[in-house]
């Protein structure tokens, strides 16, 4: 059933903004996801005609020496493997949607086809079927990226997209078909080559190909990662969007910590270079852990090494000096952050985050010593997330949240590292193993908890993506374009926040009080579940998109004062406040008026995080209603008709709904 509201929504997209269908692009997409369907039916029917007279029974199932586990000494059958080193055929290790199988089998038609009982041309549909989410999603969502974002049309980061989409379609190979790694690398490099022709990048080969080669480690680092090192964690949807999602956020920390070597046109801020050196330093140490612990002997003073390098680093990575291109001084991300949460005067809300979440926490320990309903109380976290996010929203704190989950982001996965550790080691008296698993439901039983994660990363990649994207926040300097925080669409952040934290939740509780009618198809969902869902999600844009203009009104008429077509800025910094003449300038792109600094002969020293924006409200404060509505009605359906965890991929399938209808 998402396969319909996917096609229903890019439908309603070509039609509203005509896009898509003049791309030629497109029908070459469509194109290769047969090709690569027809290839693995191919291969899977030859493996069944080599094999008919070997077929062996084990455990009550069937299995041809091209689909046998691959801890079996029979491998063979394979036309592009070898016996030494291949990949792939690793769908006998993805989690089974609930429902749908009681046990870790292979696919369902697989088996049926093994055994005749289906035609190669109905493989072909299932298989294709199967993974049209994935091969049709993120392309479409990549689209409406390009189209919103100016920055993300021009050179490596739009190659980027296009490779990692490339590398999804052969996740789908790589799913059912095991072949040699170095011919899967040989053909997506001459892939590359055929890519690298037709976009016309004015980059140089060497800087495509640092592209190319980082994105390829990146992916299927995280992809096959999933599935070859943990078993029955990730369904192949939940692996393609961790994969996905995991290899552009890795992108976007390699160019914040190597941008100065790359010789980019866009600087990133002190503070984001800083928290890509943490974010690419827990990747390395996380990768090693993982090697350390997949060894026979114990690697406990290797680890413990580890761990004191990767500390060790970002001790030094937070109080290293560097050039900062807005205040054209040196500065270390130690000062950042003191000027973000003491001298702007954040700290009163970083201290009431804080002070709200440990109550929190202690009210929920206190309904878990209660034995309360696990899936109750698991709510409570979205609820929690969400009211931290809105008080942000309402007081114009944006950076400082994007901030905080950030380094809440990297500590969660810090922490799943550290507790996969300490299980390891000692798994009598890991503490952090036993409060991480308190909460948990039979999804977070098998290796990794990873509900909190996706959580978390649901909320932080729709709002990360916008802030660092939205040209509005970068100003031009030379031949360079900084980033300078100014603009925050939070309707746009509000899409994924809203859809996860309040509309999830509250369809948990229409579940629970009216569990009678039931979907059919679903996961045991209720049509209470799916009014409430709507509902609830429909009320709270509604309500955050009139208080925001609301908010805008108040803010310009009281604190911008003009005189003579000029206005007054107020800028802080370590020395104290300081206020600044500029002009008022138009932008007739952005429906909105922006506040301009002028070229004086004599800059104050003021940072990215320093400066009061104001803008003119819209025309309407009910201008999204389309866009709210949609957000609400196909993140509903979504909801009800998702087998996965929506945890990560409902606040992104909502992102990409908002992005539709946006005005």
């Amino acid at each position: 059933m998402i396969r319909g509201i996917l096609i229903s929504l890019i439908l309603i997209t070509v039609v509203r903004r005509e896009i898509l269908y003049t791309n030629y692009c497109t029908y070459l997409w469509v194109f290769l996801t047969l090709l690569y369907s027809v290839v693995v039916v191919l291969l899977m029917a030859h493996w069944k005609k080599e094999s008919k007279a070997k077929c062996k029974i084990k455990k009550g199932g069937f299995f041809s020496p091209g689909m046998e586990d691959e801890t079996s000494p029979h491998r063979g059958g394979n036309l592009l493997s070898s016996h030494t080193l291949t990949i792939g055929a690793y769908h006998h290790r993805e989690k089974m949607p609930p429902g749908l199988l009681k046990k870790k089998v292979d696919p369902i038609f697989l088996r049926l086809y093994e055994k005749g009982v289906i035609s190669t041309w109905k493989l072909f549909l299932q298989i294709y079927g199967d993974n049209f989410f994935p091969l049709f999603f993120f392309p479409f969502l990549s689209t409406l990226l390009v189209f919103k974002f100016d920055i993300l049309n021009f050179g490596a980061a739009k190659l980027s997209l296009v490779l990692v989409n490339e590398f999804l379609l052969g996740s789908v190979f790589l799913r059912y078909v095991r072949v040699n790694a170095c011919s899967y690398l040989l053909f997506h490099a001459l892939l590359f080559m055929a890519t690298l022709g037709a976009m016309r990048i004015q980059e140089s080969f060497a800087t495509c190909f640092l592209c190319f080669s980082l994105n390829f480690v990146f992916y299927h680092m995280i992809a096959i990662g999933a599935f070859r090192l943990t078993d029955g964690v990730f369904s192949f949807l939940e692996g393609a969007t961790v994969s996905v999602a995991g290899t552009l956020l890795l992108d976007a920390y390699a160019y914040g910590l190597f941008h100065a070597h790359l010789d980019g046109g866009v600087v990133p801020s002190v503070l984001s270079v800083f928290l890509s050196g943490v974010a690419l330093s827990l990747t390395v140490y996380a990768a090693c852990c993982v090697y350390l612990l997949q060894q026979a002997k114990s690697q406990k003073g290797k680890l413990i090494i580890a761990s004191v390098m990767f500390l060790l680093y970002n001790i030094l990575n937070l109080g290293a000096r560097r050039y900062d291109f807005v205040s054209e001084s040196e500065t270390s991300a130690m000062q950042n952050l003191v000027d973000l949460l003491y001298h702007q005067q954040n700290y009163l809300l970083f201290f009431g985050w804080l002070i709200i979440t440990l109550l929190y926490i202690f009210y929920i320990a206190k309904m878990v010593k209660r034995n309360g309903n696990l899936s109750y109380l698991r709510k409570h976290y979205h609820f929690l997330l969400f009211v931290n996010a809105q008080l942000s929203f309402l007081l114009g704190k944006v950076e400082l949240l994007v901030v905080i989950l950030s380094f809440a982001f990297l500590l969660l996965l810090f922490l799943e590292v550290a507790r996969k550790i300490g299980q390891a080691l000692s798994p009598d008296r890991n503490m952090l193993h036993k409060f991480m698993t308190s909460f948990i439901d039979d999804r977070d039983r098998r290796g990794l908890v990873v509900t909190h994660i996706y959580l978390l990363a649901g909320v932080y990649i729709p709002i990360v993506a916008d802030v660092l994207l939205n040209s509005r926040n970068y100003l031009r300097k030379g031949t360079r374009s900084v980033f300078i925080f100014r603009d925050a669409d939070l309707i746009l952040h509000s899409s994924g926040l809203n859809a996860i934290c309040i509309g999830d939740s509250f369809a948990a509780i229409g579940g629970l009080l009216f569990p009678i009618p039931k979907i059919k198809n679903t996961n045991n969902k209720s049509y209470a579940g799916f009014l409430f869902f709507f509902c609830s999600t429909f009320l709270s844009l509604l309500l955050e998109s009139y208080f925001v203009q609301v908010g805008k009104e108040r803010e310009l008429q009281g604190e911008s004062a003009t005189h003579s077509g000029r206005s007054f800025l107020q800028v802080h910094t370590p020395a104290g406040k300081y206020t600044r003449c500029v002009r008022w300038e138009h932008v007739p792109c952005a429906e909105e008026r922006i506040f301009v600094m002028e070229r004086l002969s004599n800059p104050l020293p003021f940072t990215a995080s320093s400066i009061r924006r104001f803008t003119t409200p819209q025309k309407t404060p009910l201008a999204s209603l389309t866009a709210i509505s949609m957000v609400s009605l196909f993140g509903a359906l979504f909801e009800a008709y998702l087998h996965d965890i929506d945890n990560l991929i409902l606040p992104i399938f909502t992102f990409c709904v908002y992005l539709c209808f946006e005005k």
